[in-house]
């Protein structure tokens, strides 16, 4: 007989429960990933093989590929931001899950950006496009 809904919520709420799973989770990425990256056949860039140009994410799938293989120059190399988003976002998932397994909530998240934030954000995706432009990615 399955449980009540609110009967199966409840084991989420245990301390520790979302920093396991989050770190189970960041560690099965870190072990699969480089081999479903091995033969998965991805699409090339559609902006790119129109008109030549490299869109801002051009070089992501390759740099997280490198990211797996632990070839952070690499990863740099072809695309810095999404190299240093996938760094961060990494070491931040662990860092929440460890916080969770100690019992230590989770921060609050804001609604909404300030507007400084957003620019900065703005300017650092433009820049990372130019990078790739120069660099004929």
């Amino acid at each position: 007989m399955p449980r009540p809904a609110a009967e199966a919520r409840t084991v989420f709420r245990k301390p520790g429960t979302h920093g396991a799973l989050v770190l189970a989770g960041v560690l099965g990425a870190f072990l699969l990933g480089p081999r479903l990256f091995s033969f998965a056949i991805l699409p090339p860039c559609l902006l790119k093989s129109v008109t030549g140009v490299p869109c801002p994410g051009c070089g992501s799938t390759r740099a997280v590929k490198a990211l797996f293989a632990l070839d952070v120059p690499a990863a740099l190399a072809w695309n810095p931001l999404v190299a240093l988003a996938a760094i961060l976002g990494g070491l931040g998932l662990v860092a929440l899950s460890v916080r969770s397994l100690f019992g230590v909530p989770f921060p609050p998240f804001p609604n909404d950006l300030p507007l400084w934030m957003k620019l900065l954000l703005a300017l650092l995706v433009a820049a990372n496009w130019a990078y790739l432009l120069a660099a004929g990615r």
